[in-house]
């Protein structure tokens, strides 16, 4: 398991707050396959949220826009506690290079 903590911020890093964190299972051999969680950041664009061994479709939103998404996979090397740019930087098994909308 790891925890995912930390906080999204803008680029003159200030917190960013209501940015959706949506995490869908793609753990097929799990009574957890499709399952999905939301999380949106709190204040100063705080998130905290916990992810067994598997793989997972992270899509990260704001005001409905798709900013940030990949798929990663949770396992063995990953720290027991990380921030979502790291898991999504070191564990990503496909990141879209651009999102169009």
């Amino acid at each position: 398991m790891a925890q995912i903590t930390g906080n999204l911020n803008d680029p003159m890093g200030n917190g960013i707050v209501g940015v959706t964190i949506k995490i869908t299972s793609d753990n097929t051999e799990t009574v957890l396959y499709g399952l999905t969680s939301t999380n949106v950041t709190a204040i100063g664009g705080l998130y905290d949220f916990n992810l067994n061994f598997g793989t997972y479709l992270i899509e990260v939103l704001l005001d409905g826009i798709y900013i940030r998404t990949a798929v990663v996979v949770v396992d063995a090397t990953v720290p027991n506690v990380l921030t979502l740019e790291t898991l999504i930087t070191d564990h990503a098994k496909f990141v879209p290079s651009t999102i169009d909308s």
